[in-house]
């Protein structure tokens, strides 16, 4: 429940301040809106991402906490007791978030490096959000 307020409380931010800023505010993109928009991905990315370490390590304290360190450690460790997130629907579509957030994060946007040298797989996931 905690993760469903946290992004509630995100999305509210972004909605209130989605009018009109003054020029000059943000440090991804040229526009103020665009760093709104950039905020908004990676907070609600980073949401995910403590839910799903939180709900693992709760569940399951035996998990050793280094095997939540990336999406595919997490991914592996969620496997390995019981439950295969590439089985869910919204699963591709998150990890296109996560492309996404990884873009924004790593390189103010464009794709990055790893991730053209991995192409096939980051383009889909962002084609499936």
């Amino acid at each position: 429940m905690a993760a469903l307020d946290r992004l509630a409380t995100r999305y509210a931010e972004h909605l209130r301040l989605a009018g009109p800023s003054p020029a000059g505010l943000g440090r991804h993109v040229p526009r103020p809106e665009q760093t709104r928009q950039a905020n908004a991905v990676v907070d609600m990315v980073a949401v995910a991402e403590a839910f799903s370490i939180d709900r693992l390590l709760a569940g399951w304290p035996s998990t050793p906490p280094a095997s939540t360190g990336t999406w595919t450690k997490r991914e592996k460790a969620w496997r390995d007791v019981g439950a295969d997130l590439t089985a869910a629907t919204s699963w591709l579509a998150l990890m296109g978030y996560v492309e996404v957030r990884n873009a924004l994060q790593h390189s103010l946007g464009p794709v990055t490096g790893q991730q053209l040298v991995r192409r096939d797989q980051p383009l889909s996931r962002i084609a499936a959000w």
